[in-house]
């Protein structure tokens, strides 16, 4: 049992009315003498690349999902979906790496082919 003359409390300087005193007693080392750090402004090129191949965060640019319980992987990108998400797992993705190999070589000469010069 504690003796009713002493505080409960086994911190000093806990009280509520010590606080502030001891805010206002702590050393001034950082506070005033500099500026805050800042960190430095990247150019708007440089922002413009990083966002396009990082993206905003946003759910819409997902690349792949995976639902356990349907056992189903989807790559938004191209389309396509498999009902083989324990195979995926199990490191047998060729049938995925295959359609999107496919599905990228077609884009790939889809654009080359939009891009060659018209003979006139």
């Amino acid at each position: 049992m504690l003796p009713i003359s002493q505080p409960a409390c086994g911190n000093p300087g806990a009280s509520r009315p010590a606080r502030p005193a001891a805010i206002w007693m702590r050393p001034r080392t950082y506070m005033g003498r500099y500026p805050p750090p800042v960190a430095p402004a990247l150019p708007a090129a440089q922002n413009t690349v990083d966002h396009e191949q990082i993206g905003d965060g946003d759910r819409s640019g997902r690349i792949r999902t995976y639902n356990f319980p349907q056992g189903r992987v989807t790559d938004h990108r191209i389309g396509l979906t498999l009902y083989k998400l324990e195979n995926i797992l199990q490191g047998e993705i060729n049938e995925l790496v295959d359609e999107l190999t496919t599905y990228f070589q077609a884009q790939a000469l889809q654009n080359a082919q939009s891009n060659q010069p018209t003979a006139s």
